[in-house]
């Protein structure tokens, strides 16, 4: 999975053909490690 480090326009299909196949997944292991990130401060 690539590092997005700079605000630019992309084509978020070229990374994730398939929103809830792909997308979502990924999307909810980012909010999950925030969170606990969040609890360990």
């Amino acid at each position: 999975m690539p590092e997005f480090a700079s605000l630019e326009s992309q084509e978020v299909r070229e990374y994730w053909e398939h929103e809830a196949q792909e997308f979502m997944p990924w999307i909810a292991s980012e909010i999950r490690a925030e969170d606990v990130s969040e609890l360990e401060d």
